[in-house]
């Protein structure tokens, strides 16, 4: 292989490093107790490419999110913005209710339990969002912090389309409902927040297989 191929096969990764450069990227793990959030039908689908046309220029649909309800909302955020540049942060979350309080053993993760939001500010996230699929298992739970194994994907509709995957162990920090991230995350409360000491959720640790 002569020098000038190998360092053509190299241009993608040095781009990929001098991109990065700057930008600080931080993810978020949080349990909600006693919520609920409210996921559109997913047969509203397909009326999201016309919302994009119809709507150009329009804040996103944030996630409704109520207190009450006796569910469990796991939320997991990727929050990546370089402060020296205006205008250019990129928001991932992925948001898995479950069916009452927060239970040992394997839970299942689908369309109906949940879904991720993904959006820039010049590329809003839209109702009813995009369908997971997989499964978490939690591992322990405790007062503050809920531990868990997770393995979910979102559900592509075209071949064309990026699959984004929560996959390894995280700990979700218990949030009150007013951390400034949650809506920074995509997360609109309707009505008083969830819990009530509002303790302060921060990362949790890295996971052991990459998300992509």
């Amino acid at each position: 292989m002569s020098r000038r191929t190998g360092f053509r096969r190299w241009l993608p990764v040095l781009a990929g490093l001098l991109g990065c450069t700057g930008c600080a990227e931080r993810w978020y793990y949080w349990t909600l107790s006693d919520a609920v959030a409210e996921f559109p039908p997913m047969s509203q689908r397909r009326r999201v490419r016309q919302q994009l046309v119809e709507r150009a220029g329009t804040p996103s649909d944030f996630l409704a999110v109520q207190a009450g309800g006796g569910r469990t909302l796991l939320v997991a955020s990727r929050i990546t913005d370089d402060p020296k540049v205006g205008d250019d942060e990129k928001v991932r979350t992925f948001v898995i209710q479950l069916d009452g309080p927060a239970t040992r053993g394997r839970h299942d993760v689908g369309p109906d339990n949940g879904r991720l939001l993904e959006f820039t500010v010049w590329w809003p996230t839209r109702t009813p969002y995009v369908g997971l699929e997989g499964y978490v298992d939690i591992l322990d739970v405790r007062a503050d912090r809920v531990v868990a194994y997770c393995a979910v994907r979102s559900i592509i509709e075209k071949a064309q389309y990026p699959t984004r995957v929560l996959r390894g162990f995280y700990t979700f920090r218990v949030a009150g409902g007013a951390e400034p991230e949650l809506r920074q995350a995509g997360l609109s409360f309707q009505g008083p927040s969830p819990g009530l000491d509002h303790r302060p959720a921060g990362p949790a640790g890295i996971a052991t297989e990459p998300s992509s």
